[in-house]
């Protein structure tokens, strides 16, 4: 009687054993597997079910299930820690978004250059297009964003221009007055109306009144070119605007890179992703042969912008 009631408890506690190993076997690989938003979930229910205290130091005069449990979380709170490092890497840090300008680069014509008062008094960095201005710039929309940098508030004039065949520039529509803001700028063209054309090259100018020396305006040329399918795919699977504007950055895509760049940013400020974009924008520009020392200037004012969002 006595030994066969010893051989039911270590038939029972084999069973047990068994069990517990199984059961800690199969949560081990299948755990590897689980995506990591579950396993939190997963960690909560565990505790929950088997109501015990999961601590490392009761654990250590638990019993075996409690045990084997505790191995379990210790795995699963390790392959938090590694999904949320990988997390953190992969989408923490913004992308950096480096401009490299487009293959076929047109020079840009006389018609960028600067006009009027040289600067407002008292400003350390005057009114600045924040665009290619040496060359032609590319953008694949028919609705772009133009972007400019004010050290202080100014009422702004903005106006698009559509070169014609004979090469001079004819006004689009009325001038807009725009109710500008200390810092970044940006106006878009409006959805409801008709997108720009392929294929064509515009001028778009921003101009501010700066007493008692005049109208400060500056100008920057465009064109409005095709986006290849392949990028039209790979944009097509991303949400992350460091990385869209990565993407377009190195396509030659000014114009959008630089708006998922603010979409980054608080509103008139240029941001860690713009500021990049800005940095090599001057690398660009000084890459040209150039004398003039409005553009002399423009590469210290541009260079000071992308300094100011470190």
């Amino acid at each position: 009687m006595f030994h066969s009631a010893q051989n039911d408890n270590l038939r029972i506690y084999t069973r047990g054993l068994r069990n517990s190993f199984i059961l800690s076997k199969f949560f081990y690989q299948v755990f590897l597997k689980i995506p990591s938003r579950f396993l939190l979930n997963l960690y909560l229910l565990v505790c929950s079910l088997f109501k015990v205290d999961l601590t490392e130091n009761n654990t250590r005069r638990g019993d075996m299930n409690t045990q084997i449990l505790w191995l379990l979380i210790k795995r699963i709170n390790r392959k938090l820690n590694i999904s949320l490092l990988l997390s953190l890497l992969a989408f923490g840090s913004p992308a950096i978004a480096k401009y490299i300008p487009p293959q076929t680069q047109k020079p840009a014509s006389d018609y960028t250059k600067s006009a009027g008062a040289r600067g407002c008094p008292e400003e350390q960095i005057s009114l600045t297009i924040l665009s290619p201005t040496t060359y032609v710039g590319h953008t694949a929309s028919g609705h772009p964003t133009f972007v400019w940098f004010l050290y202080s508030p100014h009422n702004t004039e903005f106006r698009l221009f559509e070169f014609e065949p004979n090469g001079e520039p004819k006004q689009l529509g009325a001038p807009i007055s725009l109710q500008a803001f200390s810092g970044i700028n940006k106006y878009s063209l409006p959805e409801n109306q008709p997108g720009l054309a392929m294929q064509k090259k515009y001028l778009w100018q921003v101009s501010i009144s700066c007493p008692p020396n005049g109208t400060l305006v500056r100008r920057a040329e465009f064109m409005v070119v095709e986006m290849s399918s392949d990028i039209k795919t790979n944009l097509s699977k991303i949400t992350n605007s460091s990385q869209k504007a990565d993407i377009y950055a190195k396509q030659g895509l000014w114009y959008e890179a630089l708006q998922e760049a603010l979409n980054l940013a608080p509103k008139g400020e240029l941001g860690q992703v713009g500021s990049t974009l800005v940095e090599s924008l001057t690398q660009s520009e000084e890459q040209g042969q150039f004398k003039e020392p409005e553009l002399q200037q423009r590469i210290k004012n541009l260079k000071a912008i992308a300094n100011r969002a470190k």
